[in-house]
């Protein structure tokens, strides 16, 4: 089942990308600002939407989004992270609540200034989605039963 999310959010992607123009005309001061930001990039793509641009990267091997708008201010970022990259006071806080769940895929989003986690979970009859602020809030978004 974690392959059925996985590949959601992987058509999810690609359906978002035909929206977007690949070849982009990205601003000096935006990939100056970008590289100062992400030292350590490998396979960066540049896309734009309207006023916005948006670089799809890999940093220290975990893929990342971030959104700029034409004047270079960051609009938001997005990572998908693996369960050793989640801070620790969620980590706990999931092991707690959440015992005989394994974590799956993890997204990790910064928007205004706040920090929100977005944690798949997975046992023998149930997927779970789990939603997260930085404090470790946790907040069960949806719950499948597995056929």
């Amino acid at each position: 089942m974690r392959e059925v999310i996985f590949c959601f959010f992987l058509i999810s992607s690609i359906t978002a990308s035909g929206f977007v123009t690949q070849t982009v005309n990205v601003p000096a001061k935006i990939k100056e600002q970008f590289y100062q930001t992400f030292e350590m990039t490998s396979d960066v793509k540049w896309f734009s939407k309207g006023d916005q641009i948006t670089v799809d990267f890999l940093n220290n091997e975990i893929r990342t989004l971030v959104t700029y708008d034409k004047r270079g201010k960051i609009l938001q970022a997005q990572r998908y992270l693996k369960e050793s990259d989640l801070p620790l006071n969620i980590l706990i806080k999931i092991r707690e609540k959440y015992k005989t769940m394994k974590v799956g895929i993890i997204s990790e989003l910064l928007e205004e200034g706040l920090i929100t986690y977005s944690i798949n979970l997975e046992d023998l009859q149930n997927i779970c989605v789990v939603e997260c602020d930085s404090y470790a809030n946790l907040k069960l978004h949806l719950k499948f039963r597995k056929q």
